[in-house]
């Protein structure tokens, strides 16, 4: 069986969740919950809160709302780094908002990178709420509070440069000066620029790389993402914003600022008054005085605990989940099973079952869980090759760690341009393989710069430029 992708992995689990009386209930009011009377789900396991928020965010849109933001609030950073990823393994993307970053001694300043993504996914937002795109935000339950730019302040403030368009460089000069950026021989760090003939370098405020724009008299040619350490090039783009504006803009305004009226708010593991749902692994909102409901509560652990390696190595410990899938089947339950990789997918396949996918029964999926859950009342179960496998650890995204080693990708880039056509390297996710060199490739959105890897009968893997920190030099013993 085909791995299912991200959307059809809700749309399976959809019809079992409205069979569970509770559950439908729940999710068909969502579309009338309000902060005064919030729709309530009680005894919901962290490893399930992701798929149960999805549930919602679909069942608000399919109330006639497809285009109101929603607001996933959740009680710390740990929490909104899984709900942010898992969502994605549910077919929802969802914008991150840092925290506003302080250290609290006199004269410190905010960490420049989070504060640079901060400005730019409330850019993100803002556009994207104009646009009546139904934007997913997840933030933590102080930054709701926390100041911020007043609404369409950063998309007043942003310039939009495009290749193609006419650009006047003395006049762009004089508008970055006016901002307060300084105009140096080579661009370092964020509010800077500098000037080369028909070359201009800008670091705008909120951007993750700096942009190299190269000019034909006045037209633009050509838009690069550069290394601010090595000045090499990282990738192509069509357009940049740059910002117009101080770093420290003025914080008169708040996050809360940007809900609209129809926004639909929803909190996990923490209260607020604006929520419309609440999501809780105990009783959700215990003033109401209710004895305690265990219908369409979801469960951790349907398969027990399992260390690295048992069960590689213990028969009985596959025997048990062969017997556990058995009477799920007989039962006639909706189970999925997210797996990190195609390759851990045919690991497991040879370690169970051969055959595990032939009739539907167990659905693959590619995505991130850190944990598997079941919900006995929709007769669902999500199982997870991080809790099979005993790698509970790996599987939680780091995300500062995966954004600082997308800001080495360009380091590693530098690097991989000094291999030897042939020479073995070794992709994170597909193992190892011959590189071929750095070329150019034709994408819906234009070209750009991939590795490529040669695999076994001429396969040929190609890896974007800002994902070169997947792929390293392979070092081995012989061949």
């Amino acid at each position: 069986m085909k791995n299912l992708t991200q959307n059809e992995a809700l749309d399976a689990l959809i019809p079992s969740l409205n069979r569970s009386p509770a559950l439908f209930s729940g999710l068909r009011g969502v579309g009338l919950a309000t902060p005064e009377n919030p729709s309530c789900f009680d005894h919901v396991s962290e490893a399930g809160q992701p798929l149960y928020v999805a549930s919602v965010i679909n069942a608000f849109r399919e109330s006639g709302k497809p285009d109101a933001a929603i607001w996933v609030v959740c009680p710390h950073v740990k929490a909104q780094e899984v709900m942010q990823t898992e969502l994605g393994s549910w077919g929802e993307s969802a914008l991150f908002l840092p925290e506003y970053e302080w250290a609290g001694f006199e004269e410190s300043l905010p960490d420049p990178e989070s504060a640079a993504e901060r400005l730019a996914v409330l850019k993100e937002l803002h556009e994207s709420i104009l646009a009546l795109e139904g934007p997913i935000i997840v933030l933590t339950r102080d930054a709701l509070d926390e100041v911020a730019p007043p609404p369409g302040t950063l998309s007043r403030q942003a310039e939009l440069i495009k290749v193609g368009d006419q650009l006047d460089l003395a006049k762009l000069a004089e508008s970055l000066e006016e901002a307060g950026y300084d105009q140096e021989a080579q661009v370092y760090q964020r509010g800077q620029y500098a000037l080369r003939g028909g070359i201009v370098d800008v670091f705008s405020w909120q951007a993750l790389h700096p942009v190299r724009i190269e000019l034909f008299d006045q037209d633009i040619e050509s838009i690069r993402e550069f290394d601010v350490d090595a000045q090499t090039s990282i990738r192509k783009v069509e357009s940049c914003d740059i910002l117009l504006s101080e770093a420290n803009l003025e914080h008169s305004g708040r996050i809360s600022d940007y809900l609209g009226e129809s926004d639909l708010v929803i909190a996990v593991e923490c209260e607020t008054e604006l929520a419309h749902v609440i999501l809780s692994s105990g009783v959700a909102s215990p003033e109401r005085g209710e004895a305690e409901d265990f219908s369409g509560a979801c469960y951790d652990n349907p398969l027990g605990e399992f260390g690295a390696g048992d069960f590689i190595l213990q028969e009985a410990r596959r025997d048990e989940f062969s017997r556990q899938l058995r009477d799920w089947r007989k039962e006639k339950w909706n189970v999925l099973m997210a797996f990190h990789s195609d390759g851990e997918k045919e690991r497991f396949a040879e370690l169970v079952f051969e055959n595990a996918w032939d009739d539907g029964f167990l659905k693959p999926v590619i995505g991130n869980l850190s944990r598997g859950f079941t919900i006995p009342d929709a007769k669902i179960a999500v199982l997870s090759d991080a809790e099979i496998f005993g790698r509970y650890q790996n599987q939680r995204v780091q995300r500062r760690y995966r954004l600082a080693k997308e800001r080495e990708s360009s380091q590693q880039v530098s690097s991989l341009r000094e291999y030897n056509y042939g020479d073995l390297v070794v992709h994170i996710d597909y193992g190892i393989g011959k590189f071929r060199g750095i070329k150019s490739k034709d994408t819906p959105d234009g070209t750009e710069e991939v590795l490529e890897i040669e695999y076994d009968e001429q396969a040929r893997l190609y890896v974007p430029l800002e994902q070169a920190h997947l792929v390293s030099r392979y070092i081995g013993s012989g061949k």
